[in-house]
């Protein structure tokens, strides 16, 4: 076999510290790059004073890449000087020495930090299936990502490197619905060695798409309100109403749940209260009150309602506002004579409602064909108003329009008007109405008028009648007295407080 003379002195193209660099000295090492394999490459490190830096070299990718590690910690802003030398090739030929400079920096002492994160912190209705990622602000290694529920317990699942910034977690089965997690992340630590301090953020699941035989919770609303949207209570332990169905036929049970609204953060945040009504028939009412102690004077909540039935959930409804407003308690009064009775025919404004006002304003509200109805009340009168009706079909909560024809049923729209009187000072008049049928009044006296008109009667899906009107009106005070009907009412009635 023939050998072939090798008389070329291999050449250093590359080096990785150059002139004016500015090198973190705590994670500074030397590499320089050959031509070709060599062997016995020595580097020689030196300060601005000419001392040397120790340290040892160490050949790799076949001997062409040759790396110097410091044996101590460079110095910060300072000039070092590199010579690479002694570099020997398979013919022996021995490299011409080569040298560079480069400058430290300041060591790097700020620790990596995260800068996002999915989901975000304090995200809700987060699918349950959602990975979770951290971005870093520098190339990290060792970080770790732990998620627990809300009562402390881990959740199992894989963590990935996505990239030297990234890292994700997935979990091995889909998290809790409408939950709070709480994810960590630690032990994040950059090229320079600097740890990341433990970092927390929390998010909420949402709730699973049910599915179809789940039950259903509908007309929904809360006991007693003072506005026509429902939406104000004067009530510390309020109830709520509503009422289940489910496509099988089983007993539910109803959930609800109050919380501070969002909107005001000052207030509070988060759940107040959940309660359940259990072994509610299919197409039956629940009803639960909030207990005392849970809500305050002046608080803004939402509140929302399900049904589950064998444990399938059913959709949760839309939140609804309610604001707690209780009025100030009345102040104690001494009973004491004036001593200028106002004579009863002294006159005075009660703001009547009639029949007819309390159905047109019912009419003009918003709220024409509200299953619950529409109500006014003022000091000396009050009015409700409603279409009622007997039949086997469903209606909408807020149109009360039939959700299916009607084949057999009643419906009728229905008014009742109830009048108080204000007394004189020595309690045997009223103040504007000397008397009602030749009859004189009394401050404890009420008037009821009632009318009951458009009914239509529903017979195999025909309509057999279309009645005209019936109206009754009465008087009661006790011990009961009958008073003739006021002006145009067909009807009388007794009726006693």
């Amino acid at each position: 076999m023939a050998w072939e003379s090798d008389a070329e002195v291999p050449t250093w193209p590359t080096y990785s510290e150059a002139m004016a660099m500015q090198i973190d000295p705590r994670r500074v090492n030397m590499t320089a790059t050959f031509s070709e394999s060599v062997t016995d490459v020595q580097f020689t490190v030196k300060d601005p004073s000419g001392a040397e830096v120790p340290g040892g070299a160490a050949g790799d990718n076949g001997n062409k890449l040759w790396t110097f590690t410091p044996g101590r910690q460079l110095d910060p802003e300072t000039v070092y000087t590199v010579t690479v030398h002694e570099g020997k090739d398979l013919g022996g030929n021995v490299m011409s020495p080569y040298s560079w400079s480069f400058t430290t920096s300041q060591p790097d002492t700020t620790p990596p930090t995260v800068t996002g994160t999915v989901p975000a912190a304090n995200a809700t209705d987060v699918e349950p299936g959602t990975p979770l990622r951290v971005t870093f602000s520098e190339p990290v290694s060792n970080a770790t990502v732990s998620v627990k529920d809300a009562a402390g317990s881990a959740v199992a699942g894989t963590q990935t490197v996505e990239s030297a910034t990234a890292l994700v977690f997935a979990p091995t089965q889909p998290l809790t619905e409408e939950t709070v997690f709480t994810a960590e992340v630690s032990r994040a630590t950059d090229e320079a060695g600097n740890v990341m301090a433990a970092s927390s953020w929390t998010f909420t699941t949402a709730a699973l798409q049910p599915p179809e035989n789940s039950p259903s919770v509908e007309y929904e609303y809360v006991s007693p309100t003072t506005d026509e949207a429902g939406e104000v209570t004067s009530s510390l332990t309020p109830a709520f109403e509503a009422r289940v169905s489910d496509p099988d036929g089983r007993a539910s049970t109803l959930t609800v749940q109050v919380e501070h609204d969002p909107s005001v953060p000052a207030q509070g945040s988060g759940l107040i209260w959940s309660g359940t009504s259990v072994s509610v028939p299919s197409n039956g009412w629940a009803y639960l009150s909030i207990p005392a102690g849970k809500l305050a004077k002046g608080w803004k909540t939402r509140w929302r309602a399900r049904a589950t039935a064998d444990g399938v959930n059913g959709a949760w409804t839309a939140w609804h506002m309610l604001t707690v407003t209780v009025p100030s308690p009345a102040v104690a009064r001494t009973n004491a004579q004036a001593q200028d009775p106002l004579p009863t025919d002294r006159p005075f404004n009660y703001e009547r409602m009639t029949i007819s006002a309390c159905r047109q304003a019912r009419l003009q509200s918003g709220r024409s064909y509200h299953a619950f109805g529409w109500a006014v009340v003022k000091p000396y009168t009050a009015c409700y108003s409603r279409w009622k009706g007997w039949a086997t079909y469903k209606t909408d909560l807020y149109t009360n329009l039939p959700k299916e024809p009607i084949k057999n049923g009643v419906m009728m729209e229905t008014v009742v008007v109830m009048n108080t009187y204000l007394g004189n000072a020595d309690g045997n008049g009223v103040i504007g109405i000397g008397n009602v049928g030749g009859q004189a009044l009394r401050p404890r006296d009420i008037s009821v008028t009632t009318s009951i008109e458009n009914i239509r009667q529903m017979r195999d899906g025909v309509e057999v009648t279309q009645a005209t009107t019936s109206r009754s009106s009465s008087t009661s005070t006790p011990p009961v007295r009958t008073v003739p009907p006021a002006t145009g009412s067909s009807a009388n009635a007794v009726w006693t407080d």
